[in-house]
């Protein structure tokens, strides 16, 4: 709950509402009885009307699924490149010296640590 600037404010149980949204999407919103009524359906043909609908549900998610993965994926296309370019350019100009110092304590017998490496480029 956010702060109230006010000074004579004071929360209580009183001043707080829960509000559950319940809500049906797709082929749940139909009601399918009252089709039932309209059309004069057997109960076999309401079945195959449901399942026909949900079918129309699923292809419908999957073409949108589609979408979105071509459009990441043309995302990714499209970024690939310049990150890579940027991964080099960090990887030369970060280790550029590493080595040279690692291997320099290493010829002279003394143990690498990071403080060693500190101390040779201050």
């Amino acid at each position: 709950m956010e702060k109230n600037n006010n000074p004579g404010y004071q929360p209580d149980p009183r001043y707080t509402r829960v509000v559950d949204l319940d809500f049906d999407i797709g082929s749940e919103t139909k009601d399918y009885e009252k089709l039932a009524e309209t059309e004069k359906l057997k109960p076999m043909e309401i079945e195959l009307r449901k399942l026909e609908d949900m079918v129309k549900d699923i292809v419908d998610n999957m073409m949108h699924l589609q979408d979105r993965e071509e459009k990441m994926r043309n995302t990714n296309g499209k970024l690939c490149p310049p990150f890579s370019c940027v991964s080099f350019f960090v990887v030369v100009v970060c280790f550029d010296r590493q080595p040279v110092a690692y291997n320099k304590h290493r010829s002279m017998g003394l143990p690498f640590s990071r403080t060693v490496l500190r101390k040779t480029y201050e």
